[in-house]
Parts: structure tokens; sequence; C-alpha cells
């Protein structure tokens, strides 16, 4: 069952939810809906089946771009995701890529984003509660997203603190 873990209220109109789902053993079909995710599966390599068929193992963190038809999650026990589902065209403002270029894709999203997921993936790992999965991501996005989504001087003057002081998550 996925819990769903509302963003920080700046990160509104960039993602629609951060999402966590631990072991379940069965295949979701996903159906399409027009946004793109990012998921990390810290538990078992899981297979990913697109409509036509062609099925790949992931594990580790990928990114599934906005899909055109439905695909298969093929879940394993000791499954233990934890995904940011973008709102429908706003994952430009992390990749700062066209959308057009990850339809019906799902890939390594360590292919683009090497070092700083990584690391990301190493502090997941030891979060111990959905709140502390929360902010871990949402700092993450804060540092790591192109354009500003609020236009407060209070907003702008907060995530430039966070950006100079570079925390740690």
């Amino acid at each position: 069952m996925i819990t769903k873990i509302k963003p920080h209220p700046c990160l509104d109109n960039l993602i629609d939810y951060y999402w966590v789902e631990k072991d379940d053993n069965c295949g979701d079909i996903v159906l399409p809906d027009g946004s793109s995710c990012i998921v990390f599966n810290l538990g078992t390599p899981i297979g990913f089946t697109d409509s036509a068929g062609k099925t790949k193992t992931i594990s580790g963190e990928f990114v599934i771009g906005a899909q055109k038809r439905f695909f298969v999650l093929e879940k394993k026990t000791g499954t233990f995701f934890i995904g940011v589902k973008f709102m429908q065209g706003e994952a430009y403002h992390f990749f700062n890529t066209p959308m057009v270029k990850l339809t019906d894709k799902a890939f390594e999203l360590s292919k683009i984003r090497s070092l700083e997921t990584k690391s990301l993936l190493e502090v997941l790992e030891k979060a111990e509660s959905h709140d502390e999965i929360r902010k871990i991501l949402n700092y993450f996005f804060f540092i790591n997203v192109e354009a500003l989504i609020c236009n407060s001087k209070v907003v702008d003057s907060i995530i430039h603190r966070v950006k100079k002081a570079s925390q740690p998550y």
C-alpha cells in the first residue's frame, strides 16, 4: 500500500506528492496519467514491463517519464520504494530537459544526475520516519530545482540561505 507524503508548500506547483511503499510482492499495473516520477528502490530489484511486453530489471534510483500506455511494476518480497510524483510537465524544472525526451521511458536517474542521487539514496536509506523522508526530499529539491516555484521574497530568502549553507540532507 502506498503512503502519500505532502511536499513543502513551496514545491506544490512542482511536486504532486512523495510516496512510500514497502513489502508488497505483487505486480501493479500503472495507468498513464501524464506525469513523470522518480523512484528510489531501497529493496529488492523489480521488473519494469512496458505495454509491448518488454521487461527490464531495475534497482537503485530510476525515472519513469510520462507514459502514453500502461506499464507493470513487478515487485517481490522485500520491496521498499520512496517516490516523487511530479505535477504534469513540471519535472522539467528538475531535469532541465524537454519532457518529450522522457516520454515512454524508464531509466536510471544516475545517468543524468549521478553524484547527487547516490548521496541522496544513501541518506534516504537511513531515514526512520515519513517526516524525515519529507524533510530530506524537500531539501534536495530546494537545492536542485532550476526554477524557483514560489515568487515570494521571504521564500526566495529562505531558499537562498539553504543553498548557501549547503547543509547535508
